[in-house]
């Protein structure tokens, strides 16, 4: 029996390395995107920068570890993502925990920079020497989701006359406006529904905000006509994706609305030369009787000069073909 008993406390013996043994916790260390720069890692068992993205090894549960940015020449660290929590911070340390640990560090390009827009482009330059150029219009494409993103800067103006002094020292008022903007910003879902973060700048290169938006449309009121947005979702980052918003367009002046209907009436005039006077005083009168029906469908009320002067100008139109062939 005795040899029977050392022999089990001899197997026991060689399995207490084995149960003492902690568990290894997988760690892969990526970056989003790859060309914003590498990752460096201080541990117990591995240091220096990682030699590939992504990469991944194994340490004991409860190993410190300590990571910290090295962001390529143009882009800088904006954030860390550890199994899917935001972190800041260029530099952090963390307890493997678990059996896998996923860190990822999000890169962004240097916003410090100076824009040119261009009628297909705009062009960003920063300070390091590097170019962005944005075509336009924004294009927000994500292919492995089955939702819309999209951002976009609408504008409205509010008019108001300013008076100014012409060449001839006469007092005069121009309408001017006053305009506001608004970053409208959507994420409508479809067979998928992952949750889309804006990141929007001032022109200036300055961060504006930050926005997470589900299922829907966000708008956000903006200080200026022009704006930059990257868009992070589902692990990718876009942009950068360059905004604008149209100029708003002089107002008519109240004094011609009046007359907007009447100009029609140049189409009956050039009939009139091109093709037979009669038809076009034929044209011109029937507009003259229908015009303010069918300009009161389309909302307006300013068909009060129509019927008198539509009713000369016909008359006028016949008179010619009558007497302009004698």
């Amino acid at each position: 029996m005795a040899p029977k008993g050392l022999l089990a406390a001899l197997l026991a013996l060689a399995a207490l390395p084995a149960l003492a043994q902690p568990q290894q916790v997988l760690v892969t260390v990526d970056a989003s995107p790859r060309e914003g720069g590498a990752v460096s890692v201080v541990s117990a068992t591995t240091s220096g920068l990682v030699p590939a993205l992504p990469y991944t090894f194994a340490v004991p549960s409860g190993t410190q570890l300590s990571l910290s940015a090295a962001p390529n020449p143009g882009y800088k660290l904006w954030f860390w993502y550890v199994n899917g929590t935001k972190h800041a911070g260029d530099a952090i340390t963390l307890t493997a925990q678990g059996s896998s640990l996923q860190v990822t560090a999000v890169y962004g390009p240097n916003m410090t920079l100076v824009a040119a827009e261009t009628a297909v482009a705009t062009v960003y330059v920063t300070k390091e020497g590097y170019v962005y150029v944005q075509p336009k219009p924004i294009q927000l494409e994500f292919p492995q989701l089955d939702q819309r993103i999209y951002a976009k800067l609408t504008a409205s103006a509010r008019w108001v006359n300013q008076t100014y002094t012409d060449v001839f020292g006469v007092t005069r008022a121009k309408p001017t406006a006053q305009p506001s903007y608004t970053l409208v910003l959507g994420n409508i879902c479809g067979s998928t529904c992952e949750n889309v973060t804006f990141y929007a700048f001032y022109p200036n290169g300055s961060l504006a905000f930050t926005r997470t938006v589900g299922d829907g449309e966000v708008q956000v009121s903006w200080s200026n006509r022009t704006a930059v947005v990257y868009v992070y979702v589902a692990g990718r980052l876009s942009g950068p994706h360059a905004l604008a918003a149209l100029e708003p367009a002089a107002p008519v002046p109240e004094s011609a609305l009046l007359f907007l209907p009447l100009l029609p009436f140049g189409v009956f005039v050039a009939l009139a030369v091109r093709s037979s006077v009669r038809d076009a005083a034929l044209g011109a009168a029937a507009y003259a009787l229908l015009g303010g029906y069918v300009l009161a469908a389309f909302g307006t009320s300013l068909a009060f000069p129509v019927a008198a002067f539509g009713l000369a100008i016909a008359a006028l139109l016949a008179f010619v073909d009558v007497f302009g062939k004698r």
